[in-house]
């Protein structure tokens, strides 16, 4: 990977290592990483108006390889559902301890109303135009923003095991209802 990639990357494992979160936890689920971790205090983060990071905020990331897509799902101080961030990459790369892969710029926000945007059109455009990203990275990005907002308009994206996730109020641990 060359050293304009670097900045790109997407590693698992690094959900934690960020210095307002804590309570890092990953697990496997057949060829699916699952990531979660606790912000701590500090500065909201937004996408918006809508709060994504904020003291007790979880969020959880799937690494899905069937679909090559990163997904996070971010939940409130109270457990209460977010939003949904999907970051448009490249083909996720399995490494022994778990995935990594880079990032097209372009990302997909889904409410929790079930409402989807297309985020960082600009910033896309600007990698394009000035060569950071290559000609095939931008026609993968294209391609694979295509597909899975195709997938979500289908109701097919995210999977049921990202859709259906809630979080254990008793002991703020994932749970997956029954059905």
């Amino acid at each position: 990977m060359n050293q304009r990639n670097l900045a790109r990357r997407i590693v698992s494992g690094i959900l934690g290592k960020d210095g307002r979160m804590q309570d890092y936890r990953s697990m496997w689920l057949d060829d699916v990483m699952v990531e979660r971790a606790t912000w701590g205090a500090g500065e909201p983060e937004r996408i918006g108006l809508i709060v994504i990071a904020d003291e007790g905020y979880i969020w959880v990331r799937f690494w899905l390889p069937e679909d090559d897509a990163v997904v996070t799902r971010f939940f409130d101080a109270g457990l209460a559902p977010v939003g949904v961030y999907i970051d448009v990459t490249m083909p996720l790369l399995r490494r022994e301890q778990g995935y990594e892969t880079l990032d097209l710029y372009l990302s997909l926000w889904i409410t929790p109303d079930g409402r989807v945007t297309v985020l960082d059109e600009q910033e896309f455009e600007r990698a394009v135009s000035d060569s950071t990203l290559a000609v095939g990275e931008a026609k993968w990005a294209e391609y694979h923003l295509r597909e899975l907002t195709a997938k979500i308009a289908r109701g097919h994206f995210p999977p049921p095991l990202v859709r259906n996730l809630r979080l254990d109020k008793q002991k703020g641990t994932l749970n997956q209802p029954a059905g």
